[in-house]
Order: C-alpha cells, then structure tokens, then sequence
C-alpha cells in the first residue's frame, strides 16, 4: 500500500478553545516528506489489514497496519460537541521503511473512513 500526503488550505469553523496534541513519527529510507504549511493535510493510507475498533459515540480509535512500507496509524479522539470548551486528544504514529513525515505544529486530527484513513491535520502557526 502506499501513503499520500497532501496539503490543502482551509478555514475552520471550530472553537478557539479546542485544543489537541498529535505525535506522528516515522523513519524512511528511500522518500522524505516535510509538511510545514498552515493548512489542512491529509494523510490516507490504504490497507487490506485494517482493523477499526469503536468504542462509545464519542471515542474512536483507528489502527491500520500496512504490509508493504509497515505504517501504523492510531487515532484516538474524544469530542463534546455540545460545549464550547471541546478537546481532542489525538496521537498519530506512523512507522514505516519507505516513507517519512514530519510534522512540526499541534493540529487536529479526525478519522473519517475506516478502510481508507484520511487524517486531517490543522495547523496552529
């Protein structure tokens, strides 16, 4: 399978008071991606061994294992979309021989698919 990493520029309409922490780490040796951009990135990683596990309404957790470049992508989110004071805790980590993302700001992500995983990162400059 492979990793795509795209960047797009968007506004978010969500609450100043969120706040969230994201870890992605990885080592590579054949490509280097540096994302350093004030936008929304998107992270897909498509795999046959995908295992989604939902726990209650408002917590989610996503592991995908990746035969080929072995990426690993955990999510976990908690959401209360009834207060103004939302948090999301999220921690991302991508380990994998053929690629290497870095990601230097706190964002926001959110998992929207199971068998194709779309993280979106919000940046914080």
């Amino acid at each position: 399978s492979h990793v795509k990493v795209t960047s797009e520029s968007r506004h978010s309409h969500t609450s100043k008071s969120r706040q969230s922490h994201v870890k992605i780490t990885s080592e590579s040796r054949h490509s280097h991606i540096t994302v350093a951009h004030q936008s929304h990135v998107r992270v897909t990683s498509k795999s046959r061994q995908s295992h989604v596990t939902v726990t209650s309404l408002s917590h989610i957790k996503v592991t995908s294992e990746s035969r080929q470049n072995h990426v690993r992508v955990t999510s976990q989110s908690h959401h209360c979309r009834t207060s103004k004071s939302r948090q999301s805790h999220v921690k991302v980590t991508s380990e994998s021989r053929h690629s290497h993302i870095t990601v230097t700001h706190q964002s926001h992500v959110r998992v929207t698919s199971p068998y194709s995983l779309t993280v979106k990162i919000r940046y914080k400059i």
